[in-house]
């Protein structure tokens, strides 16, 4: 947990005021298997402005084409940066949660 809080916080000083998804390096947990936690921060918005969270599952399907399941992303930050940008939504950050490959199912079912 102290990882994830000092890569996140890494992120939040050193973010630019560009919109982008941050990767962070894989994160180690004694509760669950290891993954990746990718970060999106909307454009223009001041770094040290608070912002509220969405997590999401799926984390590699979120952003980029050649990490999402079938090569295909859900876009997730060119659709928030146009909602926020038309002012259709406030500014929100995501922060996405791969799952575990091969045991999915095990992660997402009962």
């Amino acid at each position: 947990m102290n990882r994830l809080l000092h890569i996140l916080l890494t992120y939040f000083i050193s973010a630019s005021c560009f919109a982008q998804v941050f990767q962070p390096e894989w994160i180690e947990s004694k509760h669950v298997a290891s993954r990746y936690i990718p970060v999106y921060r909307p454009a223009d918005i001041p770094k040290e402005t608070k912002l509220p969270v969405l997590y999401m599952h799926d984390g590699q399907n979120l952003f980029e084409s050649k990490s999402a399941y079938g090569g295909k992303e859900w876009r997730i930050d060119e659709t928030l940066d146009s909602l926020i940008q038309n002012k259709l939504i406030r500014p929100v950050m995501v922060v996405g949660i791969w799952n575990n490959g091969e045991y999915r199912r095990c992660e997402y079912f009962p």
